[in-house]
């Protein structure tokens, strides 16, 4: 798993702020916790990588719905005018 983790941060630019690695950092973690044999560690492992992945999620995540939102503000198109452009069955 070190091994892994090494090659990411360098592919990586050697960033450990780099959004990328860390969230590669916390699911490589994750595939660790599950493979855990002894079910109390295996449980422990889990609530860590619950955690780390939530703040993940909301920390890498938040630049890219600012963009999207600015996104969808900027056209021209108004709600009703994308409901119409949804097919029906």
């Amino acid at each position: 798993m070190f091994e892994e983790i090494k090659a990411d941060y360098i592919r990586h630019g050697r960033s450990l702020t780099e959004p990328a690695f860390v969230s590669l950092l916390v699911y490589r973690y994750g595939r660790w916790a599950i493979l855990r044999k002894r079910a109390a560690a295996r449980w422990i492992a889990n609530k860590g990588y619950a955690l780390m992945r939530i703040f993940i999620l909301n920390v890498t995540r938040s630049g890219s719905r600012r963009k999207r939102r600015s996104a969808r503000i900027s056209t021209s198109s108004t709600p009703r005018d994308r409901c119409r452009s949804i097919p029906t069955r």
